[in-house]
This record gives structure tokens, sequence and C-alpha cells, in this order.
């Protein structure tokens, strides 16, 4: 089976067509290409806004369960959270939405993050100058679906560990924090015996 057989995969917004010439009542967060790590998650303060000319379809709307993969490498795939709806998907990305009858959304955001997988959209891609994915690429991809108990079962252990990957690169930057306090401490200290 393709994926496009069981979601619906589609190209971000084309920022010029629907941008308001000032500041307008239409205002939105942006989600581009900075705002997004190469691990995986959404960087907030690095959201953009977006003046609209109008109101924007839902379908350049980020929903809860939506996957947004990056069009350009690392390929990334996010997994759109609660905290993270109604973002403007620029045109960078693919928005991939499930039938969820047939695919648990963390189950497909771990398959597309797999190394394999982007190693084949790098291969596929690597004939555009820019090296940019198409969202044809993505409707086309295969995809082997086992139940749906067991995508439900991988995609809470892929939950679960960006969790704890995330709580891990936190906890070594508090360390780094403390102990470059501790050595500055030490070293002041140092400096006021001498004198």
């Amino acid at each position: 089976m393709k994926l496009g057989e069981v979601a619906l995969v589609r190209s971000g917004l084309v920022l010029s067509r629907k941008a308001a010439k000032s500041p307008s009542p239409f205002r939105y967060s942006l989600l581009s290409l900075r705002a997004m790590s190469g691990e995986g998650e959404i960087l907030e303060e690095e959201l953009d806004v977006f003046h609209a000319a109008e109101l924007l379809k839902e379908e350049y709307l980020t929903r809860l369960g939506d996957i947004i993969v990056r069009l350009s490498a690392p390929y990334t795939a996010v997994l759109i959270e609660s905290k993270w709806e109604n973002i403007v998907v620029s045109s960078n990305f693919v928005i991939i939405r499930v039938d969820a009858q047939r695919v648990v959304p963390e189950y497909l955001a771990w398959y597309l993050n797999r190394s394999w997988i982007k190693r084949k959209i790098y291969k596929d891609s690597s004939s555009n100058m820019l090296g940019a994915a198409k969202s044809t690429l993505f409707r086309k991809m295969p995809l082997s679906l086992p139940s749906l108990e067991d995508q439900y079962r991988i995609g809470q252990v892929f939950l679960l560990a960006r969790k704890e990957s995330a709580l891990l690169f936190s906890l070594a930057e508090q360390k780094k924090k403390y102990y470059e306090d501790i050595l500055e401490q030490m070293n002041d200290r140092t400096r006021r015996n001498l004198s």
C-alpha cells in the first residue's frame, strides 16, 4: 500500500499568495524551517508571525495528529500535539493527515523518522538541484502497516523515547551551566585570595 491511500498528503501554503501587505486581523503563528529542530521538535521561540490577507483554509493549519515533514534535508517529521494546533505550515513542509481508522499518527511519525526512510527521500530528491522532496514522493511512499494495536504500542514507545531524550538533553544543559557556575565561583575566590 502507498501512504497516499491512508492519508491526505499536501504541501504547505505558498506564503506570498496569502500574505497581507500590512498587519491584518488574520494573524497566525508560522512554522518555518528554523522553527523545527533536526530532532523533530517545534521550537516555540522560533515561530514567526504571519499576517494573512484573508482567513486561511483549515488545510494549511496544523491539527492534532498531523505529521509535518521538512521537504529539505534532514527531512524530519514532527507529530503535532494539541499545543501546536492552528499554526500555518509554509510550503517548505508537507502536511500528512492520516485516516485514524487505519494509521496511528505516532506510528507514522516514527516510521517517517527512521534513517532508511530519510535516506530513501534523500536519494529520490538528489536529482533536484535544491535537494527538496516533492509531496508526490510522500503520496507514493510504500507503507506496510502492522495492526492498529501494534502501531499504537510502537507509537507510544516512540513518544516515550522522545520525551526521555528531551529530558536528558535538558539535564545535560543544566549540568553544564551548574559546572560553569561552580568554576566561575572557584575562579573568583582564587582571584580574591591572590589580591
